[in-house]
């Protein structure tokens, strides 16, 4: 699974939202990986990530999203960062994506939604 923000959230908020992310993905399917894409859709269409383990979380305690994978206002609206985000999303062979954020955040996930499996 991977998970990206596009917006700095308050720390304790944040931290716990992926906390619970990777405790959920651990419970029902152990063993999975949860990734972290950083500098949020950048991460995506850069193919920039790190794996988000329970020891690298715990770094992070009470930190915002800038401290633990970064976070960004970026925009995918192009076809070729489509092409890009696909390209990263089959290569780490993602079954799910998880975003957090706001308006913008929405937006991105929705767009990749309705265009990347599509390619």
């Amino acid at each position: 699974m991977g998970l990206f923000p596009s917006m700095q959230r308050h720390g304790k908020l944040y931290f716990r939202n992926v906390k619970q992310n990777r405790n959920y993905l651990q419970e029902r399917a152990k063993g999975s990986t949860l990734y972290g894409f950083k500098g949020g859709p950048a991460g995506i269409t850069k193919g920039k990530y790190v794996e988000l383990t329970s020891e690298f979380i715990y770094l992070y305690r009470n930190q915002g999203g800038f401290d633990m994978i970064c976070s960004g206002r970026d925009k995918i609206e192009t076809l070729e960062q489509f092409k890009q985000a696909e390209g990263t999303l089959v290569k780490l062979d993602l079954d799910g994506l998880v975003v957090i954020g706001g308006d913008d955040s929405n937006t991105n996930a929705s767009l990749l939604a309705e265009n990347t499996w599509m390619i």
